[in-house]
């Protein structure tokens, strides 16, 4: 991942807009969307959801060491909890996280944004941070909760 990129995806994990982000890097829209692309198909990111996959693959190559976590009190999961985070972590759309718990998407909504509220996230890339700042997820979890 070239070091732009890497600036685009802390802002992901910030929990920031495209817009913003192209703003604060002094870029246009269009560039960073292309380069979230290009981050992607150099990560090998064949997601829904793109940009919490590309926050997840950020953090667990270290690429994003240098992000200073946001301030949070600790937040714990339930064993079914982490198995939400787990596929949002790999960029899964409500409806494959249902299909795949067996849940309707209703729940998956609802548990979305009870992660949101608990983590005090904005987005689904910036919940994948701020679970990577506080030790929910950790190099491995790919394995362990999808």
């Amino acid at each position: 991942m070239t070091p732009e990129q890497i600036k685009i995806i802390a802002g992901l994990a910030r929990g920031h807009t495209r817009h913003t982000i192209a703003q604060e890097l002094d870029l246009s829209v269009h560039t960073v969307r292309w380069e979230l692309v290009r981050a992607a198909r150099a990560a090998r990111i064949d997601a829904t959801d793109r940009h919490a996959a590309l926050v997840d693959y950020a953090y667990r190559k270290r690429l994003l060491t240098r992000l200073t976590p946001e301030p949070r009190p600790p937040v714990t999961l339930t064993a079914r909890r982490f198995e939400f985070l787990c596929w949002l972590a790999s960029g899964a759309t409500n409806a494959e996280i249902g299909e795949q718990l067996g849940v309707s998407i209703e729940t998956v909504k609802t548990t979305v944004r009870s992660m949101y509220h608990r983590l005090g996230a904005k987005t689904r890339a910036h919940a994948i941070a701020l679970a990577w700042q506080q030790g929910l997820l950790a190099p491995g979890h790919e394995r362990a909760g999808v």
